[in-house]
């Protein structure tokens, strides 16, 4: 048998023995961890930027997303934030950057959000702190690891790799799941005692 025939096999057998009802959903999610790893995306605004984790560089507006983020294909209209005291509203997507100096960025999306990887993020000149939460209080963790570019004058092109999105990936195959985005998983982890 050719070697590839044999790692196809092994995967099956891993997939039954992790505890699966079935190995479709393990399969499922090692698609899904595949898409986190990589970001294309379209974007209505004008600017340059690019983020390497927290930290950002770049004059950039933009509003709305067209593409694959966060591991799903994503059409997200203008977000919106509020920037009083009160804690910030944010929905769709939205993105300004001054410089390093001013930074916020948000995306929401129903199809991200089982999955953690809504976020809304932004640096906080006074604390001198990075700032990131998602809607149910935790992190995004793949946030921070996140390589990303935004270039454009009316529409943006958004590319990005995520490195640790790659390493979920790949411990995912062994049923390990380090940024705790796997349905599967987590249905196992919220059933039954």
């Amino acid at each position: 048998m050719r070697p590839w025939i044999h790692s196809i096999i092994l995967l099956a057998l891993l997939a039954g023995l992790s505890g699966c009802a079935s190995p479709r959903g393990y399969f499922v999610d090692r698609g899904r961890d595949a898409a986190d790893i990589f970001t294309l995306a379209l974007e209505e605004g004008i600017g340059v930027k690019a983020r390497a984790g927290p930290i950002a560089a770049g004059l950039l507006s933009s509003d709305g997303t067209i593409g694959l983020r966060g591991g799903a294909f994503v059409v997200e209209d203008r977000g919106y934030l509020n920037m009083g005291v009160t804690p910030p509203i944010y929905e769709g997507a939205a993105d300004v950057s001054v410089f390093g100096f001013y930074n916020i960025e948000t995306l929401h999306s129903d199809k991200l959000f089982p999955r953690h990887k809504t976020f809304h993020a932004g640096h906080d000149e006074q604390l001198g702190v990075w700032l990131q939460q998602y809607d149910d209080g935790g992190g995004n963790p793949a946030y921070y690891t996140q390589v990303e570019a935004t270039l454009g004058l009316g529409i943006l092109l958004r590319v990005g790799l995520n490195p640790g999105e790659l390493l979920d990936f790949i411990l995912g195959w062994t049923t390990l799941d380090i940024f705790r985005d796997d349905l599967r998983a987590q249905d196992a982890r919220s059933g039954p005692p």
